[in-house]
């Protein structure tokens, strides 16, 4: 057997059966803890930074019916889908697991939430893998799937009665504004993602949205892009901060690129974002194909 601790949260995988055991211990309620496993939510925490993330989950969440989710895992582009088998909220989901077009048999997940003082243990069996060492990566996904879980749903619950808050000590706006930056130099997603209200305004030098996913997706490359975040200044206004930056590239070409951005927080969450820097060197580079070039590397390393 393999174990994976990390935390909060452990994972087992049986190499010799095919399953795997994984639980944490989060601070909320069952039912919120619930609604995170079976909603468009996964997207916040089903990742494991550096391997893969889900950037979409569309589910109807009933017995019989269908889920699907698809992301990037390694460069790469995947899908996962699955049947529900059993819904019993707050305590119970069971649905089958399997790669979309794969010809490997699904394998099953079940998650069982159980009330504890201060909030839930969710106790996960994903059993039928064949050949049944496959299970070893998969396991690995689980354990950091469930620590982001484990942090995202604490957090939420901490501050649910004091919003703009995070264990006990206020989080201030340039704070919040602050964390988007550290969060785009370690290019983790899910976790930006999680900073951004569904529907606000996102404006750079080429484009703008008022999506929060259709932004993500277009700035994906300019996160994948990403070798240093160098913060120079931070300025505070109540809600508004604006941060001015440095940002370096893999791409050679490409010398640093200072960049100023003006932030609007509401409620913890980022409602406005403009980017303003000179986007020359990196149309020039992308037009040589030396960003695709970079990228492509990137996906080997």
């Amino acid at each position: 057997m393999t174990e994976i601790k990390s935390g909060a949260a452990r994972a087992l995988a049986d190499l010799a059966q095919g399953e795997i055991l994984a639980t944490v211990e989060i601070a909320a309620p069952p039912e919120r803890v619930f609604r995170a496993l079976a909603s468009k939510e996964i997207i916040d925490w089903w990742v494991r930074p550096g391997v893969f993330d889900t950037r979409e989950w569309t589910g109807d969440v009933r017995k019989g019916g269908r889920w699907r989710a698809s992301g990037v895992a390694r460069g790469q582009p995947y899908v996962l889908e699955g049947e529900f088998l059993e819904v019993q909220p707050p305590t119970k989901l069971v649905h089958t697991w399997q790669l979309a077009g794969a010809p490997s048999a699904a394998t099953t997940v079940t998650y069982h939430l159980q009330p504890i003082a201060g909030g839930t243990r969710l106790t996960l069996r994903h059993t039928g893998f064949v050949p049944p060492d496959g299970c070893g990566n998969v396991c690995e996904g689980w354990q950091s799937s469930f620590e982001r879980l484990a942090r995202t749903l604490s957090a939420a619950a901490t501050t649910s009665d004091r919003p703009g808050s995070i264990g006990g000590a206020a989080v201030t706006p340039q704070a919040r504004a602050v964390s988007y930056f550290e969060a785009l130099q370690r290019k983790d997603r899910a976790a930006i993602r999680a900073m951004l209200v569904d529907d606000g305004s996102f404006i750079g030098p080429l484009q703008s949205f008022t999506d929060a996913d259709a932004f993500m997706n277009e700035a994906d490359v300019f996160m994948r892009l990403t070798k240093k975040v160098d913060i120079k200044k931070v300025l505070a206004d109540g809600d508004d901060v604006c941060i001015f930056w440095d940002y370096t590239t893999i791409v050679p070409s490409i010398p640093a690129i200072p960049v100023a951005a003006w932030l609007t927080i509401e409620a913890d969450k980022i409602k406005y974002f403009h980017l303003h820097f000179n986007p020359a060197a990196i149309v020039a580079a992308k037009e040589r194909g030396e960003m695709a070039k970079a990228l492509a590397g990137a996906k080997h390393e």
